[in-house]
C-alpha cells in the first residue's frame, strides 16, 4: 500500500516538474521573441516598410508553425503511445519511423518549392519591382 502511494507521488512530482519546465521554456521563448522584435524595429534603414514586410510574413509563419508544432506531433505521439500501451513497441517504432520519413519528405519538397517560387510569391503579394 505504501509502495503504491510512493510511486503515485513520484509520478505526480515528475509530471509537475515536466510541466514547470515547459512553462519556463515558453516564458523564455516569449522574452527572446520580445527582445528580437525590439531590436529589429530599431535597426537603422529598416523603417516602417521593412516592418510591414516582416509583419506580413510573420503572420503566415506563425500560422504554419502552430499547425506544424501542435497538430501533427500530437497525433503522432498519441498513436505511438497507444501502441506502447498495447505492448506493441515494434508497431510504435514503425509509426514513428514512417511518420518521420513522410514529414521529412514533405518538408524537403515544400522547402524547395518555397525557395524556387519565393520571387514570384513576393512580387505577387507585395508588389515588388
Amino acid at each position: 500500500m505504501e509502495v503504491e502511494e510512493a510511486i503515485k507521488k513520484e509520478k505526480n512530482t515528475s509530471f509537475m516538474n515536466n510541466v514547470l519546465m515547459l512553462i519556463v521554456a515558453q516564458v523564455v521563448i516569449k522574452i527572446l521573441g520580445f527582445i528580437y522584435r525590439i531590436v529589429i524595429t530599431n535597426v537603422p534603414g529598416f523603417g516602417n516598410i521593412g516592418n510591414g514586410y516582416y509583419n506580413a510574413g510573420y503572420q503566415i509563419y506563425a500560422l504554419l508553425l502552430t499547425i506544424s508544432s501542435v497538430g501533427i506531433p500530437t497525433v503522432i505521439s498519441k498513436l505511438v503511445a497507444d501502441r506502447i500501451a498495447l505492448g506493441d513497441s515494434r508497431g510504435a517504432y514503425r509509426i514513428f519511423t514512417t511518420s518521420l520519413k513522410i514529414f521529412t519528405g514533405i518538408g524537403i519538397v515544400l522547402s524547395f518549392a518555397l525557395f524556387f517560387s519565393a520571387g514570384a510569391i513576393a512580387s505577387r503579394n507585395f508588389k515588388c519591382t
